[in-house]
């Protein structure tokens, strides 16, 4: 994204050793943020991001302690950090059956629209 114009990307994760591989992975793209923090705790205010990228962060939280609570501590934290209009895109490799609930929650505010990308033959 970075590479195609979209300059303006922070990236978190709650691994320091993540974050610090990847800034040191993308040290020419300067304008990119790499900051530690907890998905079910964004330190950053309301309304702030126009896109939401999750790469399968619903997976990790799922395989964990108090999955459903963390998950829907996290799409309430993203939910507040999008703006008016955002879009919060998720890569899953949960099945849609499995996963589409979590964002149809009593304290979302979201339009649930999914798609099946399949492998390349």
């Amino acid at each position: 994204m970075y590479d195609d114009g979209y300059k303006n990307i922070a990236n978190i994760d709650i691994s320091s050793v993540c974050i610090e591989n990847m800034k040191e992975r993308n040290f020419e793209r300067s304008e990119m943020t790499w900051e530690v923090m907890d998905v079910t705790d964004i330190k950053y205010d309301d309304q702030t991001f126009d896109l939401a990228i999750d790469k399968s962060t619903i997976d990790a939280l799922l395989c964990g302690d108090d999955s459903f609570l963390n998950v829907a501590k996290m799409t309430k934290e993203v939910q507040r950090v999008l703006k008016t209009g955002g879009y919060y895109f998720v890569i899953s490799y949960g099945q849609p059956d499995n996963r589409n609930h979590h964002f149809l929650r009593p304290h979302l505010d979201f339009n649930l629209e999914y798609g099946t990308v399949y492998p390349v033959d």
